[in-house]
């Protein structure tokens, strides 16, 4: 089989309290996010690119830190664009092949920052 370039994406999530008073509309209280995680790479022995129990082990401990918090204290303005920068500054040193992170704050609105 040839060598090709795989994307995989995992889905995870957190929950923290935010507060955007320069965004119209915005609500304070707590809010659930969608993070989603795309890695590429060649297919290892295993016929994978990345193993999803390992990218968790990698990605838990970062998204930890968000999960519960007060993101205006941590982030100053928790747009969903700082979010995901916020993140992808984090994840891309610990997982191998990180392309992007991708940050929902609903069903219809999200953020992607790049990695590299």
């Amino acid at each position: 089989m040839a060598s090709r370039t795989v994307q995989v994406t995992r889905e995870l999530s957190f929950a923290a309290a935010r507060s955007l008073p320069h965004v119209l509309g915005a609500r304070t209280g707590p809010h659930r996010y969608r993070v989603v995680l795309t890695v590429a790479g060649p297919l290892d022995e295993r016929g994978l690119v990345v193993d999803f129990a390992e990218l968790d082990l990698r990605a838990g401990p970062v998204l930890d830190r968000l999960d519960g918090a007060d993101l205006v204290e941590l982030l100053g303005h928790p747009s969903a664009e700082v979010i995901a920068v916020w993140l992808v500054e984090r994840l891309a040193p610990l997982q191998p092949g990180l392309v992007s992170v991708q940050v929902w704050e609903n069903d219809r609105s999200s953020a992607v920052a790049h990695a590299g």
